[in-house]
C-alpha cells in the first residue's frame, strides 16, 4: 500500500513537471531531494531531462539539487559533470557553511545524508572536510556503503593519503567485508607494503586462504619486499585453510629465513605463528628453531611446549614429545586446562 502511495505521488508529480513550466524550481529541488532519498534513480533522470527542457539548469538551487541527486545515487561522474559545467563556477555551487548549518539541523541522519556531505565536499575539492566528515561517521557508529568507498577514494587519491587507503582496507577486513577491502585495494594506485600486509592479512582471517596467496604471489611480481607481517598473513591463510597450502607453495623455509633477518626483532605472535605453521605442515627442524625463539622471550607460555610437544607426538617422535614435557616441568611450567 505505501509503496503503491509513493509511486502513484510520484506518477503525479511527474505528470504535474511534464505539463507545467511556472514556478517549477522548488518543486524540482523537492523532487530530487526525495528521489536520491529512495534511490528511484529512473524517475529523477525523467526529472532532470525535463529540468534541461525547461532551461533551470542554470539555477544554482537546482544546480545543486542535481548534484544532490546524482551523487547519492552513486553516479559520481554525472555530479563532477554538473559541477564542472556550472554557469556560475565562480560562485561555488557547494557552500560549505550552508550546507554544514542544513546537515546540522537534520533531526535523524543516515548514510544517504552523510554520503551527501562527504560527496559534495569532494565535488568542490574540499577533500580534509570530506574524510573528517568520514571520521564523524564512524564516530556515531553510522555504517559507509559503496558510495561512501567512492567518494572517499576520490579524496584519498587527490591528496596522495595512502594511510587512508590502508585504512579502509582494514577497516572492510575487520568487518568482515573481504569483497569491499579488496575493491579498495585495487583501486589504490601506489601501494606499500602495508597496502599489501592489510589485503592478506585481512582476506587470510576472513577465510580467504587461496585468495591470500594469489595476492602474496603478485606482490612478489612487484618490488615490494615482503616483511615479518606478510608471512604473518600467508602462514595464518594456510593454517586457517588446514591444507598443505604452504608446503605445496614453498614458502615455510623462506617465512622463516625473513622473519630471522628482519632488522626489528620479530615479535612472540609473528614466531608463535610460524611455529603453528610447522606443526599443520609437519616442520619440526623449523618449529624448534621458532620455540628457541619463543622461549628466549618467555619460557612461562605452556601453549608454546604444547604445540612443539604435539608436533613431535604426531609425527610419532615420542622421544622428542617426552624432552619438550620436561623442559617444561623443569621450568616450572603449568600445563593450562584444555591446553
Amino acid at each position: 500500500m505505501v509503496v503503491n502511495g509513493f509511486n502513484s505521488n510520484l506518477r503525479f508529480l511527474q505528470e504535474f513537471i511534464f505539463t507545467t513550466a511556472m514556478e517549477l524550481k522548488g518543486t524540482i529541488d523537492y523532487a530530487h531531494q526525495a528521489c536520491a532519498k529512495l534511490f528511484w534513480v529512473k524517475t529523477g533522470t525523467a526529472i532532470h531531462g525535463r529540468v534541461v527542457k525547461f532551461g533551470f539548469e542554470s539555477n544554482t538551487s537546482v544546480r545543486n539539487t542535481l548534484i544532490f541527486f546524482h551523487a547519492n545515487c552513486g553516479d559520481l561522474k554525472v555530479a563532477s559533470a554538473l559541477f564542472d559545467d556550472s554557469a556560475k563556477k565562480d560562485v561555488v555551487p557547494w557552500r560549505d557553511g550552508e550546507c554544514e548549518a542544513t546537515f546540522d539541523e537534520v533531526p535523524e541522519r543516515d548514510v544517504v545524508t552523510w554520503n551527501a556531505m562527504i560527496a559534495g565536499y569532494v565535488l568542490c575539492g574540499s577533500h580534509e572536510q570530506a574524510l573528517e566528515m568520514f571520521e564523524e561517521m564512524r564516530k556515531v557508529g553510522e555504517h559507509p556503503d559503496e558510495v561512501t568507498m567512492l567518494s572517499l577514494l576520490s579524496a584519498c587519491a587527490d591528496l596522495g593519503d595512502l594511510d587512508i587507503g590502508n585504512a579502509l582496507i582494514d577497516m572492510y577486513a575487520k568487518c568482515g567485508s573481504a569483497g569491499k577491502a579488496l575493491e579498495v585495494f585495487r583501486v589504490i594506485r601506489d601501494k606499500d607494503v602495508t597496502s599489501w600486509n592489510s589485503i592478506i592479512g585481512g582476506l587470510a582471517f576472513n577465510g580467504h586462504a587461496e585468495e591470500a596467496l594469489d595476492l602474496f604471489r603478485e606482490m612478489q611480481r612487484t618490488n615490494i619486499r615482503p616483511n615479518g607481517i606478510t608471512f604473518v598473513g600467508v602462514l595464518a591463510a594456510c593454517s586457517h585453510a588446514g591444507e598443505n597450502m604452504l608446503g605445496r607453495a614453498g614458502l615455510l623455509k623462506e617465512a622463516f629465513d625473513l622473519i630471522d633477518a628482519m632488522k626489528i626483532e620479530a615479535n612472540a605472535i609473528v614466531w608463535r605463528t610460524l611455529l603453528g605453521a610447522c606443526r599443520v605442515h609437519g616442520n619440526v627442524e623449523l618449529a624448534k628453531r621458532a620455540n628457541e625463539q619463543l622461549l628466549r622471550m618467555r619460557k612461562d607460555q605452556s601453549g608454546d611446549y604444547v604445540l612443539l610437544s604435539n608436533l613431535y607426538a604426531s609425527r610419532g617422535e615420542w622421544d622428542g614429545a617426552e624432552k619438550v614435557r620436561k623442559l617444561m616441568d623443569d621450568s616450572g611450567v603449568k600445563k593450562n586446562p584444555g591446553v
